[in-house]
């Protein structure tokens, strides 16, 4: 299961990228991780992450498609604070419903929510990603600051280890895409 966990890594450091540059070959990239994730995650009991990869490859094909007639760097859009205010309730919502509904299920205690935050956070920025919101960057960045504390206590290095490197690499690309929205 390691070098299927270093495949999804490499696969994921390819797509980001990729994304920061707004090519849509960064696509392909994204589908062929999370088909490498999904053992991974479930092997390590979180669940929700794993059904989230499906989700995922759903999502990539989204986004391959409305990308792809973009032309070589696709246009970017921002969203008013407002807008972002609702989606946060929304999100907060959705992890709490989540959260207590895995916890039921499994047993895993804490980590349901935790696993909950992670999955429907990665949907809805996913989607702000697909959508070229220039704030996705922000949601992505929180997301990955939880994964490190979460994959970390899980013993999952490699994948830890990628999702710091997702911060800094959001990081980047927060900044790479404000500076092309201007």
């Amino acid at each position: 299961m390691v070098l299927v966990e270093y495949a999804g890594a490499l696969l994921a450091i390819a797509y980001l990228v990729l994304v920061t540059r707004r090519r849509w070959l960064a696509w392909p990239s994204y589908i062929a991780s999370s088909l490498c994730y999904i053992p991974v995650f479930w092997s390590s009991r979180l669940y929700s992450n794993a059904l989230l990869q499906v989700l995922f490859v759903a999502m990539g094909i989204w986004g391959w498609l409305s990308w792809r007639h973009q032309g070589a760097e696709v246009a970017l859009v921002r969203w008013p604070l407002k807008r972002h205010g609702m989606l946060v309730a929304l999100l907060t919502a959705g992890v709490c419903g989540i959260g207590s509904f895995v916890q039921h299920l499994s047993g895993v205690g804490y980590l349901a929510f935790a696993d909950a935050f992670i999955s429907v956070s990665s949907i809805v920025a996913t989607v702000l990603t697909v959508l070229r919101v220039v704030e996705n960057w922000w949601y992505w960045i929180a997301i990955n600051v939880v994964c490190v504390i979460v994959y970390a206590w899980q013993g999952m290095l490699p994948t830890c280890v990628l999702m710091a490197l997702y911060a800094v690499l959001s990081l980047r690309g927060l900044i790479v895409w404000r500076r092309s929205f201007r």
